[in-house]
């Protein structure tokens, strides 16, 4: 499948897409890690360890030298964690709010700046499992996005059933207890408030793009796609390397456009979302990817407006 491209616009393309993996924080470590072509060019340390779960049987490393990094952060990354959209009902919506905005703020950064704080680095990488955890369970309907989070039992039994910890070549660095102390950083309340309208608004086109997806994902199976390699719904949709909500909603075998509305609370879903959804193509429509395409562009320009606006967290 071809590499995507959000096509029209570079800060779209550079925040929602996988070219920022490749960026580097102020210690010359790319944020993607193994996942960055930069990868073979920073100090590495990789060590097999025992962790007691299906990680042991995998034989493959961890990555240490990134799990160093980010114990030098250690508490101001739990309590970041803790403070964000503080103000907000403790539910689902507000933890993937949280995970969203720890794993945004990194891209938006060397984007506007061309530079990555180590700490907004140790954000990005403590959160990025969780970016792919918190969503796929919006998606799959195991939780809904108003209810209030579970504790760490139901997180250890979500872990257990699939290899979230497990990488293509590495698993993850974390012991249990520290999974489980970022799980408390990200349901739990602090007195402290830190509101990221920057990521909320690249939330905003995540879903978006996700929705769009979703659509071209209905088209392309129904037969109705001729064009589909002309489509930027159908590429988002198709690519190896795509948006991770994207990437979340692939994982769900029945997600289509509405499933981008599971991530928000009633009341909630931005007006852009909806307006998405309204414009939607009719099935048996021959111009119907065309038509997906052009409402994608149509609501989310606003949304990237605000994206431009929005001053970042880190």
């Amino acid at each position: 499948m071809a590499r995507v491209s959000l096509d029209a616009d570079p800060l779209l393309a550079w925040v929602l897409g996988p070219g920022h993996l490749d960026a580097l924080d102020e210690r010359a470590r790319p944020l993607g890690e193994q996942a960055s072509r930069r990868y073979r060019e920073a100090p590495r340390r990789e060590a097999v360890r025992r962790f007691g779960d299906a990680r042991d049987a995998t034989g493959r490393p961890c990555n240490v030298a990134a799990l160093e990094a980010l114990r030098g952060e250690w508490p101001w990354l739990l309590e970041t964690l803790r403070s964000l959209h503080g103000d907000a009902p403790n539910t689902m919506e507000r933890v993937h709010r949280r995970v969203f905005a720890a794993v945004v703020g990194a891209p938006l950064s060397s984007h506007r700046t061309g530079r990555v704080s180590v700490r907004a680095a140790a954000l990005f990488k403590v959160a990025l499992g969780y970016a792919d955890l918190v969503p796929t369970l919006l998606f799959e309907r195991r939780l809904d996005a108003d209810d209030p989070p579970p504790g760490v039992d139901a997180l250890d039994r979500w872990l257990d059933e699939r290899p979230w910890l497990i990488g293509a070549s590495q698993v993850c660095a974390g012991t249990r207890a520290q999974i489980h102390e970022v799980w408390r950083a990200l349901t739990d309340d602090a007195a402290a408030v830190v509101r990221d309208d920057a990521a909320d608004t690249a939330l905003e086109l995540a879903a978006l793009t996700a929705a769009a997806a979703g659509a071209a994902r209905r088209l392309l199976r129904e037969g109705r796609a001729p064009s589909a390699s002309a489509s930027v719904s159908a590429r988002l949709y198709g690519a190896d390397a795509t948006v991770r909500l994207v990437a979340s909603l692939r994982q769900v075998p029945d997600a289509g456009p509405m499933h981008a509305t599971l991530l928000y609370g009633a009341d909630r879903v931005p007006r852009s979302l909806c307006a998405l959804l309204s414009a939607l193509p009719a099935p048996d429509d021959p111009r119907a990817l065309e038509r997906l395409d052009a409402a994608l562009a149509q609501t989310a320009a606003p949304v990237l407006e605000r994206l431009r606006a929005a001053p970042g967290l880190v």
